[in-house]
């Protein structure tokens, strides 16, 4: 089945994009936070997709002066794993390893943002990740972390919340392989 994933350069076996090797446990997932340097706010953003299940989630979490708020999503993701949209959560590539877009579209949860994340260090690959029950691989992936900021904004509970680099500190990681679902 060809997806609009199998129009970018990015094959790494025969099959189109939308079949990701023999695991039906395979994975590619997405992790922000964000945190302001002097008050008490946190967000975190975190996107599966689970091309073997044909399953996309994500959830997104805001702390501002001790309230919490939620929004967790799932859909079926229709072998599309460029389709990174989930009800109201979505992941953009702005330039790959530097700049990934967050937005947030969700005001019957009080939740709405547009967030751009800048590194500011190259991403880091960490060393792969095997283990073995056995003979049998049960977790094998790679994972990407990187240090950076925030530019944009949130409204929580109908509060505009302005982000800007100077107070807003984040972190990201990207995964991607194989482990027990």
């Amino acid at each position: 089945m060809l997806s609009r994933g199998d129009d970018y350069p990015i094959h790494q076996s025969p099959e189109p994009i939308a079949y990701a090797g023999q695991s039906r446990n395979f994975y590619d997932r997405y992790f922000f936070n964000g945190y302001h340097t002097e008050e008490d706010s946190f967000f975190a953003l975190g996107m599966g997709i689970y091309p073997g299940l044909d399953v996309i989630d994500a959830g997104f979490s805001f702390i501002c002066n001790g309230v919490q708020s939620n929004l967790l999503s799932s859909r079926a993701l229709g072998m599309e794993r460029m389709h990174t949209h989930v009800q109201g959560i979505q992941v953009e590539v702005i330039e790959p390893l530097n700049q990934l877009r967050i937005l947030i579209d969700a005001p019957e949860h009080g939740l709405e943002g547009d967030l751009l994340f800048t590194g500011r260090a190259p991403a880091q690959e960490e060393p792969r990740f095997t283990r073995r029950m056995g003979s049998q691989i049960f977790m094998d992936y790679t994972r990407l972390t990187q240090n950076g900021h925030w530019l944009g904004w949130i409204k929580h509970q109908g509060q505009l919340i302005n982000v800007v680099p100077e107070q807003w500190l984040a972190a990201r990681d990207g995964s991607w392989g194989i482990r027990t679902v």
